[in-house]
């Protein structure tokens, strides 16, 4: 075959233009040598190396590239310098001895004696968020340090946790994880017991392809997934297990990570209009909320780690359709301390002269900000409850309004436990997620 024929071949199936670009930016790899054997008429037969030869002649001289490369092989040619070229040769004794090496370079691993391709996790460890993979590298390799999996499990697994955590839901609401999408550096809400619980959970789940975790999944799937297994999952069934339990506390679960839950307690003898915290089956139409024996239903439960803020939710779990005014009062305790939490947090000045209505709608307007900055995300529940308690926040007639509550505190407001319960409903996604994200995220340990 005539050398321009050879060279054609080489630029139209091998890639000879994007190498030959590498090496006009690089030189040749120090890591590649060529390798021949001496020809009968003189000089030596290139046996490896031949796509990276033919780089260097077009580099050299453009005319003899093809006429659809010649002008970018033209371009280069102006740019390069071939003094920054050092070509090593290695001179075998004949052509089996050569094909020994060749082999072992491109017949793949062969059993281990040749060079093995970086699956998707070494190349993660290699090249960070540039493959998309940093977040769930960061997660697997956590969860191999505390033994949640093992490195034996986690073969494979990688590129599917990718699919799972670049879903905002199972992200931010699922795991309670507060930073982006290919952060390395990960941080999240709540406890670390619930974080490793529910992380637990999802790499189980696609370790044996449970509960819908595969990588065969929609978006709604997985946020589906993440609504039914790992948002359920609450600081109260870690409590239920001997763990986690705040000092001066017996029990005392408080819940999710996320903004919303469905997580269970352990059933309550003394609920009346024989209420328990069984969850309804599936299909079966939801109790009327004036029905219910408690303000707040199982599955408001945001995670917090202070012993204050969960005493005060535990409390305010008690509060029952017998004692509507102490109901009120708790909801009130409750509302200024995650506020006011929510704003130390993020560095805002309290004085303890601020007005309860102002602290509110300070959270509010700043939870506004921050969506509009990107720089956190509402579900669209969370969304229309912050516009209707924001509207509301100050009206005397509203039963969770500031000057309401305040009525309540001085006995000049007596409110019904339809209207508590009912309105409790309507503000409720907001006001997990307030409590949620009232303190800072933590670190993982």
């Amino acid at each position: 075959m005539a050398r321009r024929d050879i060279i054609k071949y080489l630029v139209e199936k091998e890639s000879v233009l994007a190498l030959a670009r590498d090496i006009a930016s690089n030189g040749l790899s120090p890591l590649d040598k060529f390798g021949a054997i001496a020809a009968p008429e003189g000089g030596y037969t290139i046996l490896e190396g031949n796509r990276r030869l033919c780089g260097l002649i077009l580099l050299h001289d453009p005319s003899l590239a093809p006429s659809k490369e010649r002008k970018s092989f033209d371009r280069l040619h102006k740019t390069f310098n071939p003094d920054n070229v050092s070509i090593e040769l290695i001179v075998f004794e004949d052509k089996e001895e050569a094909d020994l090496w060749i082999d072992r370079k491109h017949a793949g691993p062969g059993n281990g004696v040749g060079p093995r391709p970086w699956n998707t996790v070494q190349l993660a460890r290699r090249y960070g968020d540039k493959t998309g993979n940093g977040l769930a590298l960061a997660l697997l390799e956590y969860a191999q340090d505390k033994g949640i999996v093992t490195k034996a499990d986690s073969e494979g697994i990688l590129t599917t946790i990718t699919r799972f955590v670049s879903n905002p839901f199972v992200r931010s609401h699922g795991l309670g994880i507060t930073t982006g999408r290919a952060d390395e550096e990960f941080k999240f809400l709540g406890t670390q017991a619930l974080f490793d619980r529910r992380l637990a959970q999802l790499l189980q789940d696609i370790i044996s392809h449970s509960n819908g975790a595969t990588s065969r999944t929609s978006s709604s799937e997985r946020k589906t997934y993440a609504e039914q297994h790992l948002v359920t999952i609450t600081d109260a069934d870690l409590d239920d297990d001997g763990q986690n339990e705040p000092a001066g506390q017996e029990g005392g679960g408080t819940g999710s990570g996320g903004t919303g839950g469905g997580g269970s307690t352990t059933e309550d003898p003394d609920d009346e209009d024989g209420g328990s915290n069984e969850p309804p089956k599936p299909g079966a139409k939801p109790p009327h909320p004036s029905k219910r024996p408690k303000l707040i239903p199982d599955t408001f439960t945001p995670s917090l780690r202070s012993n204050r803020l969960r005493r005060v939710l535990d409390e305010l779990r008690k509060a029952r359709k017998d004692s509507p005014l102490s109901a009120a009062l708790m909801v009130r305790v409750f509302l200024e301390s995650v506020t006011v939490a929510y704003l130390e947090t993020r560095e805002e000045k309290i004085s303890h002269h601020d007005k309860l209505h102002l602290l509110v709608h300070r959270v509010l307007t700043r939870i506004e900000k921050d969506k509009k900055a990107g720089d956190v995300s509402l579900t669209k529940a969370e969304n229309s409850s912050l516009g209707l308690l924001k509207s509301q926040v100050s009206e005397a007639g509203y039963v969770y309004s500031a000057f309401y509550l305040g009525l309540v505190a001085h006995g000049s407001a007596f409110p019904e436990w339809e209207t508590l319960t009912i309105k409790w409903d309507e503000i409720e996604p907001i006001l997990a997620f307030i409590a949620s994200n009232a303190e800072p995220p933590i670190s993982p340990v």
